[in-house]
């Protein structure tokens, strides 16, 4: 498993990161699972409100960062604005298109699918 040197979404502090051991460091990851369940009471409970991260960090009290960070994680997804076009959360580092959550777009997400598929394949 890859080891990741990454900045903690809510103490700032760096640490290791594991596979998929998060945003947040073992420390603050009790926080951050909370702060994840009160932005998903938020969205389930006002989601014809179509909020930014900007707006749901302000409404809850907490950094927007925060709330980019559990996008860009993959754990929320930005609903499309109000003309249909998507928010976007960053840009994928596979091909340069606006991703919406997680950090690949869909097309490069699935051409690694695929590739994973293949080499699987390779070693039956």
């Amino acid at each position: 498993m890859p080891l990741e040197l990454v900045e903690c979404c809510i103490c700032h502090k760096a640490f290791v990161r594991t596979g998929g051991s998060g945003v947040a460091c073992p420390r603050c990851q009790g926080e951050a699972e909370a702060l994840y369940g009160a932005i998903r009471a938020l969205l389930r409970d006002h989601g014809d409100l179509q909020l930014t991260p900007q707006e749901v960090g302000e409404l809850l009290g907490i950094e927007e960062r925060v709330v980019q960070a559990l996008v860009k994680e993959g754990r929320l997804e930005l609903q499309p604005l109000p003309d249909g076009s998507p928010r976007t959360a960053g840009v994928c580092p596979g091909c340069g298109a606006a991703v919406t959550g997680g950090g690949l777009c869909e097309r490069c997400r699935s051409a690694l699918r695929e590739e994973c598929r293949a080499h699987r394949r390779g070693f039956l």
